[in-house]
């Protein structure tokens, strides 16, 4: 009777499970090998594929942000150009209320370049003040100017009295003076004084709603008509760019002459 041992399974285990396992881990290298191999030619298909997309993206992206440009640039550049809102009784306004030519002017007491081109407009007033109409709209920038809305107020409530003219050639005229002051009504109040107005009167017109309505009224419609630096200039409705010199606003407008 045979006995399996003699068919060289006893008699050489050792080799036996040796050369079995080498083989199962050649199957299992083989097959580790053809995964990886596999994987490789994955990525490169995809960095290929990758490749062939990325400047079709780029070139997209290019032409997009162009007509985005475009698009903004036509905004800005045409849209801002429109006063939002017309003139209205609630407007100050100083020169000949029935001229062709109306200035609007978007400004700040606080504002340097302002109370320097209020010098330019005075001058053109006293010039031309029958052939122009000026028109004073507050747009106070408390980002910068601590002390802007509240000179806003005071040149409103002198406008309740009839004085609002007067108040602001004063504010301007003495800026330095009150735009760094904690407290710049009392300073305000001062100024009242000296046009002869009624101080109880004024005081309580610096601090109603109806003051505060009116002057964040007119930032409202600034904001509308894409105002964003003070002083900021329409003529007739379109925005214009700030002269340089008296002489060149003075010809800015003889050019709108009819």
């Amino acid at each position: 009777m045979s006995d399996y041992r003699t068919c060289g399974f006893e008699s050489h285990p050792r080799h036996f499970m040796e050369e079995a396992l080498t083989k199962r881990e050649k199957r299992e290298l083989s097959k580790e090998k053809k995964a990886q191999e596999e994987k490789r030619q994955n990525y490169s298909r995809a960095f290929r594929k990758m490749a062939t997309w990325i400047p079709i993206v780029l070139i997209v992206g290019v032409i997009g942000y162009g007509i985005y440009g475009a698009v903004t640039s036509t905004s800005k550049e045409g849209s801002p150009s429109v006063l939002s809102s017309e003139i209205s009784a609630e407007d100050h306004v100083k020169g000949n209320p029935d001229s062709d030519i109306v200035i609007v002017e978007y400004s700040d007491f606080q504002c340097p370049a302002c109370a320097y081109y209020s010098g330019f407009m005075k001058k053109l007033l006293d010039e031309k003040g029958d052939e122009i109409a000026l028109v004073y709209r507050h747009f106070p920038l408390e980002q910068i100017h601590k002390n802007a809305k509240v000179a806003s107020y005071a040149a409103e409530a002198a406008g309740s009295q009839g004085k609002f003219w007067e108040m602001h050639d004063l504010l301007f005229a003495n800026q330095s003076v009150w735009e760094n002051l904690p407290d710049p009504e009392k300073e305000f109040t001062k100024y009242a004084q000296d046009l002869g107005l009624n101080i109880d009167q004024f005081n309580t017109d610096l601090k109603s709603d109806e003051t505060r309505d009116r002057v964040n009224n007119d930032y409202r419609s600034g904001i509308a008509s894409r105002v964003n630096s003070t002083p900021t200039f329409f003529i007739n409705g379109e925005k214009i760019d700030n002269p340089k010199s008296y002489d060149q606003l003075k010809k800015l407008v003889e050019d709108y002459s009819p």
